[in-house]
């Protein structure tokens, strides 16, 4: 399991933790979020790279 970030090559060098996924959710369905619309927001530890 701890060379799986290497293998995909994680910019963080570490997996997301459930908790991180779920503190992400939480925020966007919160009040503080009433003005935003149409974001993506990527939680993917790096792995999504632009060239």
């Amino acid at each position: 399991m701890e060379a799986m970030p290497a293998a995909f090559g994680l910019t963080t060098g570490r997996l997301v933790e459930p908790e991180e996924v779920a503190a992400l959710i939480t925020f966007l369905v919160s009040p503080v979020t009433a003005g935003l619309v149409g974001a993506e927001v990527v939680i993917d530890s790096g792995a999504s790279k632009a060239v």
